[in-house]
């Protein structure tokens, strides 16, 4: 939030109060986290939001250390690159390979966000942000779940928790 810091001195041997000095400062103590994130299969852009302004060069994509990672969420392990371009200081776009038989078409694409990527301040994601974008538009047919884990006892996205779906 913003905090009001106002200072003035008082002379000791009279009590005189000089004019008062004051300044507005900012504390920003929040991680910023992903906000949207969308692909369109047509154009083969994977689209991404933040809460707050992000850091350009905290971005990259195309491998295990980069803050932006796609794979094929049905070959784990494999991971694939895009040109990066930010749209504004909040959103950023990756445009993948456009290729007909590009890896990306009628698979399901998994879109990871985290670490490294930060803001301006230096505040770092704090828990990797990961979607799903299933192949056939927005429904997404068969088993699906997303959702987040939270640590119990500090409140905070519990970073590297798997979650699954099996048929009970």
């Amino acid at each position: 939030g913003y905090h009001l810091l106002a200072v003035w001195t008082v002379d000791v041997g009279t009590g005189a109060r000089s004019p008062r000095a004051q300044a507005v400062v900012r504390v920003d103590c929040s991680a910023p986290t992903v906000t949207e994130a969308r692909f369109d299969r047509a154009t083969g852009v994977v689209q991404i939001a933040f809460s707050e302004p992000i850091d350009p060069a905290t971005l990259a994509v195309g491998s295990a250390s980069d803050s932006i990672r796609l794979l094929d969420a049905e070959v784990p392990g494999t991971l694939h690159g895009g040109t990066l371009t930010m749209d504004g200081d909040r959103r950023v776009a990756v445009q993948l390979d456009a290729a007909a038989d590009a890896w990306w078409r009628n698979r399901p694409v998994r879109l990871q966000v985290g670490p490294p990527a930060a803001d301006p301040e230096g505040h770092v994601v704090a828990a990797v942000h990961e979607t799903v974008f299933f192949p056939g538009g927005d429904d997404p047919s068969g088993g699906f779940l997303s959702g987040e884990v939270y640590d119990d006892t500090t409140g905070r996205p519990l970073a590297g928790a798997a979650i699954g779906l099996y048929a009970a």
